[in-house]
């Protein structure tokens, strides 16, 4: 979130110590200059990691967690066109986003289960 308040300030935004998603979806929709337009970079830069992701690994669901889902619909829909704007179309149906938790519970246990995963592969 480091970059999301620097850039904050940069914009001149109020409070950019304290700004994280949910505080940005407000400011756009409040119309601050130079909120909406951070808001969208911050969507487009989020999407970049899920596109080279997708395009590496191939899932087609991606469970949200962390400060973007404080933004609410309106940034995980912003993150879903740019993440279908650079990934071009597939047979394998589409790509889905869903909102999980906005703590570190979800980055827990996403963690957990990469290690149960790994621990419980058979050798070939």
């Amino acid at each position: 979130m480091s970059w999301l308040r620097r850039e904050a300030a940069r914009a001149a935004l109020p409070e950019p110590d304290l700004i994280d998603s949910a505080r940005l979806v407000d400011m756009a929709a409040r119309r601050l200059p130079g909120a909406a337009e951070l808001l969208d970079r911050y969507a487009r830069n989020v999407a970049v990691g899920i596109a080279n992701l997708q395009q590496t690994v191939a899932p087609n669901i991606f469970i949200m967690h962390g400060d973007v889902v404080l933004g609410g619909d309106c940034l995980l829909g912003a993150i879903a066109e740019h993440v279908r704007a650079m990934v071009p179309s597939r047979p394998g149906g589409a790509i889905e986003f869903i909102a999980g938790d906005a703590g570190d519970r979800a980055a827990l246990l996403g963690a957990a289960g990469l290690v149960i995963s790994e621990l419980l592969q058979l050798p070939i």
